[in-house]
């Protein structure tokens, strides 16, 4: 059986594999599900409003952002 898997990304740590539960959203993480035919990433409202003024084009922002795209290409996904 394949399962997804679900890995939280945020500042204050390195990504890492997170719950299916509703308890892994957070305002500042960004979550990676991986659910084998399609990817979904889902922002945090601190990140969201983040990407909406543009922050992500900032260097010190820009890490976690590229991490977690990075991750969701399909040569990364398992």
């Amino acid at each position: 059986m394949i399962q997804p898997s679900l890995t939280t990304y945020s500042f204050n740590s390195p990504a890492e594999p997170a719950l299916l539960d509703v308890a892994s959203i957070a305002a500042d993480r960004i979550l990676l599900l991986d659910a084998y035919f399609s990817v979904v990433v889902f922002h945090g409202m601190t990140i969201a409003q983040w990407r909406n003024m543009g922050y992500h084009h900032q260097p010190e922002h820009q890490v976690l952002i590229t991490s977690c795209f990075r991750d969701a290409e399909p040569s990364h996904c398992s």
